[in-house]
């Protein structure tokens, strides 16, 4: 009888030890996926531009970001940036967009990078996540997304 009520007490222990660990490792900073997606604006991409939809599937929060992006090649199994052939300035500016809305991200990258050469390619986007219609200085989380394209 006292071997099955130690048992039991270890069995007990294991669980609550087991709880514990679970509930001490989710935090509310993860990003659900799919909050914030990049897809294409019909028939918009050419060897010198594109334009994106942004659409913030998120319900409670606002997504910002800026003007700034990246091109990367993929080349010999991996990817690289594509480098720049003029000097040029991005403007510091915050765009919000709200939840459940999409807008448009056109990119114009001739002067920047010139007309892509035929191959894959993907652009490189960061978001920074807020509480909706608060202050956008104070973020939950950042992340980089990627649209994933070929010129043929």
């Amino acid at each position: 009888m006292k071997r099955n009520l130690t048992t039991k007490y270890i069995l007990i222990f294991i669980i609550l030890t087991a709880m514990l660990l679970c509930v001490g490792g989710c935090n509310n900073n993860t990003t659900v996926p799919n909050e914030i997606e990049l897809s294409l604006k019909n028939d918009t991409l050419t060897p010198t531009g594109i334009t994106l939809i942004i659409t913030n599937n998120s319900s409670t929060y606002d997504f910002v970001y800026g003007a700034d992006y990246g091109i990367e090649t993929y080349t010999n199994e991996q990817w690289q940036e594509v480098p720049a052939l003029n000097d040029h300035v991005v403007f510091t500016i915050a765009y919000i967009i709200h939840p459940n809305s999409s807008k448009d991200f056109k990119i114009d990258w001739n002067y920047i990078y010139g007309e892509l050469p035929q191959g894959d390619y993907r652009i490189v986007k960061k978001f920074n996540k807020v509480e909706a219609f608060d202050d956008i200085s104070d973020v939950i989380s950042s992340q980089v997304l990627y649209y994933y394209f070929s010129i043929d």
